[in-house]
């Protein structure tokens, strides 16, 4: 019995949780599955920055299009075996196709990344998989890029969104990970 003037003891804290239970039930991911799911989140804010940033960028989609079709006028002038420019009165339509395309493929890079990281969340094994050959490609296209000449611009976002990506792929093949891989596999049998 404890004395009347003095506090009673703090109960133990609970253990910590486990990735399996008794029941087979499958605890919190652990804190390597979090790290990637948060890398994977900041990926998605990065890649809808860039699509709010080329919803603004019509204009200089147009100045790009203008230039590259000055170059092919002037390529075909000195040498009409290159390929023809294309009609100059088809710019603007040029102009929203490839805005539009921008803006899609923008749409699906930030989805994916929320996808994925949902999905890695909640231990399944195939997203964890796609995640990694999606990050092969990304570092094979930013390389790609890369040489081909760059803006800072482009050249930040590339490095940025391809640091993410390695990131998060490994934290997913951390042993940590793939424990937790593993149990939640075997919960589902």
């Amino acid at each position: 019995m404890s004395d009347p003037g003095t506090t009673p003891a703090p109960e133990p804290l609970p253990a910590a949780p486990t990735l399996e239970s008794s029941t087979g039930a499958v605890g919190a991911p652990p804190k390597s599955i979090r790290q990637a799911v948060a890398l994977m989140y900041a990926g998605a804010v990065v890649a809808l920055i860039n699509v709010v940033i080329a919803a603004f960028s019509k204009s200089a989609i147009r100045e790009t299009l203008e230039k590259q079709h000055a170059a092919l006028v002037e390529a075909y002038a000195k040498d009409p075996t290159k390929t023809k420019p294309w009609d100059l009165s088809k710019l603007d339509s040029y102009t929203s196709q490839a805005w539009l395309m921008s803006m899609i493929s923008g749409a699906i890079f930030v989805a994916l990344w929320v996808i994925l990281a949902h999905t890695n969340k909640k231990g399944n094994s195939i997203a964890r998989i796609i995640a990694t050959v999606l990050t092969v490609l990304n570092v094979l296209f930013t390389v790609a890029n890369l040489l081909g000449g760059f803006n800072l611009a482009t050249f930040v976002y590339y490095v940025v969104t391809m640091a993410l990506g390695v990131g998060a792929t490994y934290l997913l093949w951390r042993r940590e990970s793939s424990d937790y891989y593993n149990a939640v596999k075997a919960s589902r049998v």
